[in-house]
């Protein structure tokens, strides 16, 4: 796996040419405290590299007000109007909960906001208890956690967010039985377009049955990630 190897420069270039990139870093060290539970030697090498080579401008900065703030002062990024420019998103790794309070989030995912960028969280070891706290701040679609990266493709999450062409909806699900159906189903379907489906039981003690009717991939290349429970960053899930 090349991991997050083609994010795009502030101009925008690459596949989706007119959208920017842009990286946020708040990153306790090197590399840790990325999960101890990654033993696979070649993938701590990809993400040591990918944070090398890809958070060089504001690594080291530990506090994300600062980092925001820097961000937003650069010359290159100041000068941002989102009513001029299209669509930027600005990513945030925090890998570490206790370096940033959620006040200290709060403030710093605003600050991007008003100024018109989209905000992405990359968590890791996210508990349930701080997903429901920056859930107060972003959407939940904008936020996936790495605590176990072999549940969870980050560079694919990131990526499929970063191509989707329209804004694609989250489809809840509520009740006994039910159907979802994606967006223009049967119709063509955009690829490399994210969409969130959430299906509550009444209660715990309830199982939820999932049958999937109809699923074609792109290219050999569209996934279905399948997570149980309550967060996306649980240990179960299915990969179809």
């Amino acid at each position: 796996m090349s991991f997050i190897y083609n994010l795009y420069d502030y101009r925008g270039n690459g596949l989706c040419s007119g959208y920017s990139r842009h990286i946020i870093t708040a990153v306790a060290d090197v590399l840790y405290p990325w999960p101890l539970n990654v033993t696979d030697s070649n993938m701590i090498t990809q993400i040591r590299d990918f944070f090398n080579s890809g958070l060089k401008p504001y690594k080291g900065i530990f506090d994300l007000q600062t980092a925001v703030t820097t961000f937003l002062n650069d010359p290159q990024y100041c000068s941002f109007d989102s009513r001029i420019n299209a669509p930027a998103w600005a990513i945030i790794y925090a890998f570490s909960d206790t370096i940033n309070g959620f006040n200290n989030f709060y403030n710093a995912v605003t600050k991007l906001h008003e100024v018109g960028f989209e905000v992405l969280l990359v968590a890791g070891n996210l508990k349930v208890y701080k997903m429901a706290q920056y859930m107060q701040v972003l959407p939940q679609e904008n936020i996936v956690s790495a605590s176990n990266v072999t549940g969870v493709d980050v560079a694919e999450y990131l990526l499929s967010r970063f191509n989707a062409t329209y804004n694609v909806p989250i489809v809840n699900q509520t009740g006994l039985n039910g159907t979802i159906l994606s967006p223009g189903y049967p119709n063509y379907y955009i690829p490399l377009t994210l969409v969130d489906y959430y299906i509550a039981a009444p209660t715990s003690y309830y199982q939820i049955f999932l049958v999937v009717n109809d699923f074609e991939t792109y290219n050999c290349d569209d996934k279905l990630l399948i997570f149980k429970k309550e967060m996306m960053d649980d240990d179960d899930w299915l990969y179809t």
